[in-house]
């Protein structure tokens, strides 16, 4: 995942796998166009999942442990970017609160979501005002994105 970011450090980075309960297994330090500089990382973790296309050589980061170790880093810096998420108020809404506290999943942590579409339109006075629901069958967790 490439992270374009002004204020975060490299510590800040490792410390946010540690409070994941993820491991680090790429890292690398590059320039941005968006912000100050980016980094490169790719998280290992308690998914059944083998990382990157299928290498055997470690697991891949639940969605769970991606979600605090990217909760810290937006706390951290606001303004940090993804491909997925453009800044700590985006997260927050794309992940329905889920992880607020950096470092704590609300609800069950489930080691491989299964999403299925709710049908609900939850955001109804919220900028976007469409966007599509979906619930995870294992432990019910919500995530949504605008459509």
């Amino acid at each position: 995942m490439r992270i374009h970011a002004d204020i975060l450090t490299t510590l800040d980075v490792f410390k946010a796998a540690d409070l994941a309960g993820a491991t680090i297994e790429r890292f690398d330090d590059h320039g941005s166009r968006k912000r100050h500089h980016a980094f490169e990382v790719t998280l290992s973790g308690a998914s059944s999942r083998n990382a990157n296309g299928g290498r055997n050589d470690f697991k891949a980061a639940t969605w769970d442990q991606w979600g605090v170790f990217l909760a810290h880093l937006f706390d951290i810096d606001p303004k940090t970017l993804t491909r997925d998420y453009s800044g700590r108020t985006h997260f927050h809404w794309a992940t329905t609160g889920r992880y607020h506290l950096a470092g704590e999943v609300h609800g069950d942590e489930c080691p491989q979501h299964k999403w299925r579409y709710s049908g609900e339109n939850p955001a109804r006075g919220v900028e976007p005002s469409t966007s599509a629901l979906q619930r995870c069958t294992k432990c019910g967790a919500l995530t949504r994105r605008a459509s």
